[in-house]
């Protein structure tokens, strides 16, 4: 009897006294999300804060992969208000009673437990609001699309800020029915699309970008839009102006009769095709195509895979020649937007564009992003 009581008291005691991690919410996923405190709280503590329990100490890897990198939260994610009884044996249902959610979330009881989930309804003046930017500068079509990107990015530090003037938008999309939220620049940055993933960036106007950096072109270039730049810099600075980053067709200036047997290629590897439109020679790096442009398996990584994927996409691009961008063994696609090209003809992403032009017999050019426009 004695053996039984002291067994039971030192679960008590851990139960109550125990250090471990307090959250703001527990998500659909049922994970910890949000940390309030790391590795001292106690569930009566928690409690009363009306957060989260995870029980033991989070290690440092799952600490930066799953909150600081990710944020998809952690597993094992308790309510501690739970009673004793309850706890070991599973007894009584939760309540919303004391829970707190973030204000674009709600609190909803999902087989007898309590879950943070994303609100499905939006007030009038919210949905009413017009265009408003966002932290990670964005602008959305109102309020109620930043709420809800808001939740579903589960960044709680993605905030509303007075939008830039028009001019810093980066709406380079020709279909009005996309809903997608359109990137804008602070001050001092030009916006401009970039021709490796067809996402947008903000560009120094100046000297001082990586694409200046990884430049070893010297003299004159003829750009894909057929008009002669003097350096390389020069055909950054008409893509700034332009809103589009203008591919290189081929070095020295454009000529006449320039065809792809008589034109000079950025690399004796490169391959030629005339442009579907003007019959301009482009050069165009086919060696290496990626074996899948499509992006479909970004849905089924984890979400710290993907931020890292997704990171390292674009560390790729910000060592590209600008103006030459290549497409070499693997590529992750995802986040990349369809886009329109030369003639009308959609892609899925940039990748598909090139892939389509290297074992086609034409190039076809980047002119927008978002699927082209029937008719």
């Amino acid at each position: 009897m004695l053996l039984l009581l002291s067994v039971a008291l030192q679960a008590l005691f851990v139960y109550f006294v125990s250090g471990g991690s307090c959250f703001r919410m527990r998500l659909e996923n049922g994970h910890c999300h949000e940390l309030i405190e790391r590795d001292t709280s106690t569930r009566l503590e928690c409690c009363r804060r009306g957060g989260f329990y995870h029980h033991g100490k989070l290690s440092s890897a799952v600490f930066v992969r799953d909150i600081l990198l990710s944020k998809s939260g952690v597993p094992n994610c308790e309510n501690p208000c739970e009673g004793v009884i309850s706890y070991f044996f599973g007894f009584a249902e939760e309540t919303c009673n004391n829970v707190r959610c973030n204000k674009e979330f709600e609190c909803k009881l999902i087989k007898g437990k309590s879950y943070c989930t994303c609100k499905s309804t939006c007030s009038k003046e919210d949905y009413e609001s017009g265009p408003v930017c966002s932290s990670d500068f964005r602008m959305f079509r109102n309020r109620c699309a930043l709420i809800k990107e808001r939740c579903r990015s589960l960044n709680s530090l993605f905030t509303e800020i007075p939008c830039p003037p028009a001019a810093h938008s980066c709406n380079f999309n020709s279909n009005p029915l996309d809903n997608k939220p359109v990137k804008v620049c602070p001050e001092g940055r030009v916006c401009v699309m970039r021709a490796y993933s067809g996402k947008t960036s903000c560009e120094s106007p100046d000297q001082s970008g990586l694409s200046y950096k990884y430049s070893y072109y010297k003299g004159q270039i003829c750009g894909a839009d057929n008009n002669t730049y003097t350096d390389i810099f020069a055909l950054r600075n008409a893509s700034l102006r332009r809103g589009i980053e203008i591919r290189i067709g081929y070095m020295g200036p454009c000529r006449a009769d320039a065809t792809c047997t008589n034109v000079r290629c950025q690399s004796l590897r490169m391959t030629c095709r005339p442009h579907v439109l003007t019959g301009q020679p482009i050069c165009l790096d086919c060696n290496d195509l990626p074996p899948n442009c499509n992006a479909v398996g970004a849905f089924f990584v984890r979400r710290t895979d993907y931020a890292i994927l997704a990171l390292n996409e674009s560390m790729k691009e910000s060592r590209l020649v600008f103006g030459d961008p290549r497409w070499h063994g693997k590529v992750f696609t995802g986040g990349w937007p369809g886009i329109c090209g030369s003639k009308g003809q959609s892609f899925p992403n940039t990748c598909f564009q090139q892939v389509f032009s290297c074992y086609g017999k034409h190039y076809y050019d980047l002119v927008s992003s978002g699927y082209c426009l029937a008719g």
